[in-house]
């Protein structure tokens, strides 16, 4: 089991959060790497006061089945790569996002929300969205700009763009796109269907003749900010962008030099996660120079007023000068 993702919320809006948990499993049954979902419950019999309860029924199982995966193709789909996160009215349904490739299709990217059903596992199943009703259909239920291409890197976050609405899911991914390189894409869900998700704006590369990868995306606010690995001339840098427009117009304002951004310019800068702070500032980690090669570092930038000023956060230990610029 490898690449957990652990979130909190709450299915009832009465009662307090609790874990939720989403992996991926070489199934025990099948040839398949699976995405698994549990929740935690409280029991004091059970270390720390919980125990873990799975929550799902895959596509032929029952109540009792041992493995209740996520998967489009249950016996055979490789799943990897999984988010999770809970939105709509009172932020009270979960999401699981994953990217599944099945026989020589490429990897492609699917969506779930739990539906309430007492007679499955923690007392949810998963609907696929849009509807999967089998994996003869996983072209048509993918979220793929382009199913024939490869899609990569899902993570998912929560949030509206106007004040007092309902969150919803917004994912961010890389896809290979019509210059062979891989693209950044977002989408969010349609609010008035709940059945299907909706592009924003296009290909996010600063460059698109250049591979980026390792998306995030989180709400500052009600604005959606995006960050990814993008390869220069020479490495990688962060980038950043903000969506400026309404979603339908779709405008993404780059917040980072052209060049990207990184501490030492020579080295790599991969991976990037942002979050937003309760004072409305964008917080990100990533990754700065090659793990296989030499000793990398962790690196944390904060902005001041969300200009294109990002500047290390203090008190964070790296190799750095202490609020050394990020550009």
């Amino acid at each position: 089991a490898v690449d957990p993702v652990l979130a909190g919320g709450s299915t009832d809006p009465t009662k307090p959060t609790a874990p939720w948990v989403c992996w991926q499993e070489e199934s025990a049954a099948n040839k398949a790497a699976a995405i698994f979902v549990s929740r935690a419950v409280s029991d004091t019999t059970g270390l720390g006061g919980f125990v873990w309860q799975p929550v799902g029924l895959n596509r032929g199982g029952t109540a009792q089945d041992p493995e209740p995966s996520l998967n489009v193709d249950v016996k055979a789909g490789q799943s990897e790569d999984c988010w999770i996160a809970f939105a709509e009215t009172n932020n009270a349904v979960p999401w699981v996002v994953w990217t599944e490739q099945i026989g020589s299709a490429p990897k492609r990217l699917y969506v779930s929300r739990a539906v309430a059903d007492p007679t499955a596992l923690g007392g949810f199943k998963w609907q696929f969205v849009p509807d999967c009703p089998s994996p003869a259909a996983a072209a048509d239920c993918s979220q793929n700009i382009n199913p024939t291409k490869e899609a990569v890197d899902p993570f998912m976050t929560t949030g509206t763009v106007l004040a007092g609405q309902a969150t919803v899911p917004w994912i961010v991914w890389a896809e290979v796109g019509p210059t062979g390189k891989h693209q950044i894409f977002v989408d969010r869900l349609d609010q008035v269907s709940r059945n299907k998700f909706l592009n924003v704006g296009g290909s996010l590369n600063v460059d698109q003749n250049r591979d980026a990868r390792g998306p995030s995306i989180t709400f500052v606010n009600n604005v959606p900010f995006v960050a990814w690995e993008e390869e220069t001339a020479t490495v990688k840098r962060v980038f950043i962008r903000h969506l400026a427009s309404d979603p339908q117009t779709g405008t993404w304002v780059l917040d980072s030099p052209k060049e990207g951004l990184a501490v030492d310019k020579t080295r790599d800068a991969i991976y990037p996660i942002l979050r937003a702070t309760p004072d409305g500032k964008v917080v990100f980690v990533f990754h700065q120079g090659d793990e296989d090669k030499e000793a990398s570092q962790i690196v944390v930038c904060t902005n001041a007023t969300l200009t294109t000023l990002l500047q290390k956060l203090p008190g964070v230990a790296s190799f750095a000068a202490q609020a050394k610029s990020c550009q």
